[in-house]
């Protein structure tokens, strides 16, 4: 069993709707975090690397300077 955070879940779901879709660190912040976010846009790469680490087959791509996509493997 896997256990995810609460966070790390909603975004493993995010991408699960979203797949194959680019998806900007703005657009992850808004879906998980909500618009009065005021942290920086790097808690989306922490967010990522932990959900990378926990599942490595989930295929979350980089898209360098913009965000983030998951595969469609």
């Amino acid at each position: 069993m896997i256990e995810l955070t609460s966070k790390e879940f909603d975004l493993a779901l995010l991408f699960a709707k979203h797949k194959g879709q680019a998806l900007s660190r703005e657009q992850v912040i808004n879906c998980i975090w909500g618009e009065d976010y005021v942290g920086t846009d790097r808690s989306v790469d922490d967010l990522v690397r932990r959900l990378r680490k926990k599942l490595p087959s989930i295929g979350i791509e980089t898209i360098y300077g913009y965000g983030y996509r998951m595969t469609t493997k």
